[in-house]
This record gives C-alpha cells, structure tokens and sequence, in this order.
C-alpha cells in the first residue's frame, strides 16, 4: 500500500534543492518599519536558530552608513535561502514592499531558488495578492496579534521554521536521498511516517499515534475510480446510507461527483456511467462495480451521486460526517483539513501540510491545496477530529461566497451536511 504524505505544492514546508553547502542558511526580512515591534520580537525567537550556527539573518538596520540602501536590499534579497514576509496591511499597502521586495520574492520562489514565508503580523486581507496562494504562518495562518499570547504565536513561527530547516540539512548531508518526483522527500533513517506527523504538528505522541491509525481507517474508505479499461477519473469515498436517511444495507455506499460517474445529461457527457465504471480500493486491494445508482443531484446543484457497490470492502469502514462544521469567524482560528483522493490517478495521498480553510457558507467550502487531475470527489476531513467536511469538487477561479464580488484561486468542496439535507428531502425523512 503506497502509503504518501505530500507536501505543500508550495510553502512553508517545501524546499528546493541547492548545491552542497556547509553555512548557515540566510534569511532575509520583508517587512514594514510600522511592524518593527513585532519583527524584534520575532527575532528573540530566532536567537537560538541563529547561535547554533543555523541561520543568519538581514534586514535594512542593518545597512551600514553612507551605503546605498537600494542595492544593499537588492543585493540581499538575491543571496536569500529564506524571505520572511511579515504581512500586515502597513506591508500591502507599501510600495517598496510590495512592488521591489515582494515582486522579487515571488519570482524566486517560483524559480525554486528560494523559501518564501509568509509570516501573518496583523489581521488584512490578503486574497488577491501575490501571497495568496503560499501557506502562512503561524498556525492556520491566524495574525500573531490575534493570539491570546504573542509568545507563544512567534514560537510557532520558529519550530515550523526549524523543521524546514531540518528538512534542508539532513539533504544536505545526503545528496543522494531518494525523492519523490512530486517532491516527497524519503524518510530520514530510524524515523516512521509517524515521527514525520509528530514533528510538522507538534501532537503529543499517544494523540498522534491515534490520530495516524485514525487517518488511515479514512483512507481505507477512498478508492480510485476508473473505467473498465483501466482509466482513471476520479475519486470517490464510503458512507453510511443511514446518514442520510436511507434504510440500513449490507452493501456498502460510496459518494462521489456526478461529472465522474452520473447519468448523461446536457453538461455532463464526460461522466462515465455506473455500469461501466469501477472502484478499487487500494488498503484493501479490492475492486467493486457499481450495482445501482440510490440518488443523484440535479447538474446544476449539488453535482453529488451515491451508488451501492456489487460486494463488501474488507477493513473499510464508511466516514462518519461532521455534526458543528466550521464557520468563518474574525475572532476562532482558521483549522486545518486533510484531503485524502488519488491525484493523477496514483496511488492513495494525504495532504497533510498544504491543506487550509478559507471560507464557507451552507453548501460549500473553500480551501487552498496543492490539488490535480483525479482528486475530484476525494475526501476532505477535518484534521482534529477527522470527520467528513466536503468532497472535493473544483479548483480555478471560483466565485467568493457570502455575496462578495468577484473570484479567487481556491478549491470548492461540497458540504456532507448539504448532501445530507438533499439526500434526506428526496426521499421524505
């Protein structure tokens, strides 16, 4: 079983690969002179990075007297391993910062030459940015200032940064390490997938043993859906019928998109039908048909179906679906999510770290993920306590929700509550 932790397409977490080198890496601050409080702050938390020989760190107080302050920033910004954008509406809203420093970060990271992170200082808007799309931090990307203790958000800060900067050592100390084309790195020697988890979020050890056993029941429950001639078109993931108001049943339902297997119809004509597609699940090493359709949502709604498979899935239990989903808020951090589906048709994958909330209304929500070809109708779950939220449908421009104008770049799952009610109001319970 290709068991696959996947990073962040990009982001906090990704690196890219440098020649061999022995300094210290270099990090380079972006920010605002309004936010100096806070990146002073942030640096107390970086002393013992930076006396162990790990780091070391520029910014523009440090430009000596009678140089000329635009090419020594220039200069800087091009040696960088690591840019630091403290982002605050002071930072967007500057020129300099965002026309010369930010522009150039960008295209760096973009070229792979170096690791931009976004470090959230202050509540703004950042959708429709240059940074939009780049992981932030502290955790969820919540505003330092909007934490209870400032402490603690600029400590998050710099064990997520010292885990990347692990990552980028122990390649270092073995060019050679094996690594996955899509960017999965191989696993250090001595250490499991759980280690890995343990490390990236900071969970006790009994919680993250629980909740790594948790996560693969879930992903016992994904399959990979296909035509009979082998081809892969999506993914698709076992609920319980009862959830939704349908009778008990020894065969087992699966929930996927109507565009990967439905009924034809006007927009619709590149679904596969039931009868000619099939589920295989890869825990379980099973493949199924489909026996039946039990209920399809109209194309220009829901864009769900659920289907009864011809037999049992050994060792997969049907996802249990949230109950309180969550809902945007100014004041409660934004959670994490993991999506489970079979991208490009491989194996099962879960991404773990590049996965996060953006908004949400009744019947949709929006998240960033790294996601491609073969994820529609994967599953996305809350990361606590890993429950079904969506299933994965679309990402492009997508219309925002709660009437604002305009799209972003974002995903667009499809709320289980929202199927639940449709499903419930057709057949009468």
């Amino acid at each position: 079983m290709g068991f696959s932790v996947r990073p962040p397409t990009r982001g906090p977490l990704e690196w890219p690969m440098p020649s061999p080198a022995t300094k210290p890496l270099r990090v380079f601050w972006s920010y605002s002179h309004a936010d100096e409080d806070l990146r002073d702050k942030l640096d107390v938390h970086l002393s013992a990075l930076k006396r162990a020989n790990r780091i070391e760190d520029w910014h523009d107080r440090k430009i000596p007297a009678g140089a000329r302050w635009r090419d020594a920033i220039d200069q800087e910004l091009e040696r960088a391993d690591i840019i630091l954008l403290l982002v605050s509406a002071t930072f967007l809203g500057s020129e300099f910062c965002h026309s010369v420093e930010l522009k150039r970060a960008i295209e760096r990271n973009t070229a792979g030459d170096a690791l931009v992170i976004p470090v959230m200082l202050r509540p703004c808007d950042v959708q429709d940015t240059l940074i939009a799309d780049l992981q932030q931090l502290p955790e969820g990307g919540r505003p330092i200032t909007k934490w209870g203790n400032r402490d603690e958000a600029c400590q998050d800060v710099a064990r997520r940064l010292r885990i990347a900067i692990e990552d980028w050592e122990r390649t270092e100390r073995d060019p050679s390490a094996p690594r996955d084309t899509r960017g999965s790195q191989a696993l250090p020697d001595g250490q499991t997938q759980q280690d890995v988890l343990r490390r990236i979020f900071g969970l006790g050890e009994s919680v993250t043993s629980v909740w790594l056993d948790t996560v693969r029941r879930r992903g016992a429950a994904v399959a990979r859906l296909k035509r009979r001639d082998g081809q892969a078109i999506g993914s698709g993931f076992l609920v319980d019928p009862e959830d939704f108001g349908l009778p008990q049943s020894d065969a087992p339902h699966l929930l996927t998109c109507s565009f990967v297997v439905g009924s034809a119809g006007p927009g619709n004509d590149y679904a596969v039908r039931h009868w000619d597609a099939r589920a295989w699940f890869e825990i379980a090493d099973v493949e199924r048909s489909f026996a039946s359709v039990v209920w399809e949502s109209p194309l220009d709604g829901l864009r769900t179906i659920l289907l009864r498979l011809d037999g049992p899935v050994p060792s997969a239990d049907p996802v249990p679906i949230v109950t309180n989903p969550w809902q945007p808020s100014d004041d409660a951090p934004t959670p994490r999510i993991v999506l489970v589906a079979h991208p490009g048709g491989r194996g099962l994958e879960f991404s773990l770290r590049d996965v996060s909330l953006v908004d949400a209304d009744d019947w949709r929500v929006h998240y960033r993920a790294g996601t491609e070809g073969g994820s529609s109708g994967g599953l996305v779950l809350e990361e606590d306590r890993l429950r079904a939220l969506a299933i994965h449908s679309s990402r492009g421009d997508i219309q925002r929700l709660h009437g604002k104008s305009g799209t972003y770049q974002v995903c667009e799952g499809i709320s289980l509550l929202a199927i639940q009610r449709a499903v419930r109001a057709s057949v009468g319970s």
